[in-house]
């Protein structure tokens, strides 16, 4: 037989209070989803108890034309209630383990543990531990998970197609707060400060968050930014003084995929694309041309995201005349390398190259040829990113190779 308990009794209530909605019994009135799922104390109910309906939890008397719950329809109801509070308190997901930036972030914590032994930045919020701080019962957290959504990548619930476009948010997930991202987005400006200061050039931590900021704004006017004449003055600075390196008698390596079956690509295809062509790079914009290297070849399947659908070639580049490279693998520590960790933003301008496009721009009109920076998937090696090169005189490509490559997945823990 089933029990009966009023709407103040039922657990999900407090949880409308804690987030500022609507009452729960106006809500039921309007919603013809909820309504079904409760029972009200219409007249013959009410007579049919001789007046008397009570709440099994709180012994309260359940007024005529009041909405009271049985037994048997509250799992129903709970999970029709969850996706009104999902929607709710979707608003306070600023960001989502699914999100590029979190990405980033959890890169660079995995860097900082193989390096330092600890994580520099917050993981996140377990999903469960979130949505407990937002005052739902424990117990009604698998109803609540399915309709959440993130406000920055858009992956769970659209509420308004009711379907998953991206994917479904499940118990695994974390979330972040808009401060836990802010605080990663700060970059360190100690090692860059020290560095500066020995060319009499001052570029502190506030100034930098000023211009990052500027940079979203207007790229193209960063050098009408106090900073980004600092940026250039010092870069002028080190090719005047000669901090820089003399690249020359190396072997370096460029690698292009393509698809299963076609044709290996020849020599001359393997130069950096013609103007107008390329997507958007850490140190080149949209259209620009850059030629990528690496000193280690095994790691560009890392690079290039290699999938078992495609073929790899690599050609080998023979330096045979110097080329003038800022180190900034080395000269700005932890900046530079997160400066050039490589991005999984999918969008046609990703904001996080801004600033490294910047730097190569002014690398290349003071007279640099290219930039040296580490690359960060597992293991030691550099990466360039070559600007100016003369074919065939500065740089030679020897050979080009095809290979297969084997793609192991590993299930963990």
């Amino acid at each position: 037989m089933s029990t009966i308990k009023c709407l103040n009794c039922f657990e999900l209530t407090d949880t409308f209070n804690f987030l500022y909605m609507n009452p729960l019994e106006s809500i039921i009135e309007y919603d013809d989803v909820l309504n079904q799922h409760v029972n009200i104390n219409d007249e013959e109910t009410y007579y049919k108890h001789n007046g008397k309906l009570l709440c099994s939890l709180c012994k309260e008397h359940i007024n005529i034309e009041d909405y009271y719950i049985s037994s048997d329809k509250e799992e129903h109801l709970a999970k029709a209630v969850s996706e009104l509070l999902g929607v709710e308190i979707s608003k306070y997901i600023n960001y989502c383990k699914n999100c590029e930036i979190s990405r980033e972030l959890e890169e660079v914590n995995r860097i900082s543990i193989i390096e330092k032994g600890q994580k520099l930045y917050s993981q996140g919020i377990e999903i469960e531990t979130f949505l407990l701080k937002y005052s739902v019962p424990e117990k009604y957290i698998p109803f609540v998970i399915p309709f959440l959504e993130c406000q920055c990548c858009g992956y769970g619930y659209n509420r308004m197609e009711k379907k998953y476009e991206k994917g479904c948010f499940d118990d695994s997930f974390f979330v972040f707060n808009q401060d836990e991202i802010s605080d990663f987005l700060e970059i360190d400006m100690a090692e860059w400060e020290t560095f500066s200061e020995k060319y009499f050039i001052y570029i502190k931590e506030v100034e930098l968050t000023n211009f990052l900021s500027s940079l979203k704004r207007s790229p193209m006017l960063a050098f009408k930014h106090s900073v980004g004449q600092k940026i250039y003055e010092l870069f002028s600075e080190m090719y005047t003084a000669g901090d820089f390196i003399s690249l020359s008698n190396k072997k370096l390596y460029r690698g292009r995929i393509r698809g299963i079956g076609s044709e290996i690509y020849q020599p001359q295809e393997m130069w950096s694309p013609p103007f107008g062509f390329s997507t958007h790079g850490r140190y080149n914009l949209i259209g620009t041309s850059v030629l990528y290297l690496t000193d280690e070849k095994k790691y560009i399947p890392h690079e290039l995201n290699y999938t078992n659908a495609q073929e790899l070639d690599i050609a080998t580049i023979e330096v045979n005349e110097p080329l003038k490279i800022l180190d900034l693998s080395k000269f700005i520590g932890d900046f530079g390398k997160f400066l050039s960790q490589s991005s999984n933003n999918t969008q046609i301008l990703k904001m996080e190259y801004l600033l490294t496009n910047y730097i190569s721009e002014c690398c290349k009109e003071i007279g640099f040829n290219g930039i040296k920076y580490k690359g960060i998937k597992e293991g030691n090696y550099n990466n360039y990113a070559v600007f100016k090169y003369e074919k065939n005189k500065q740089l030679k490509i020897s050979n080009v190779i095809s290979f297969k490559v084997n793609i192991e997945y590993v299930i963990q823990n």
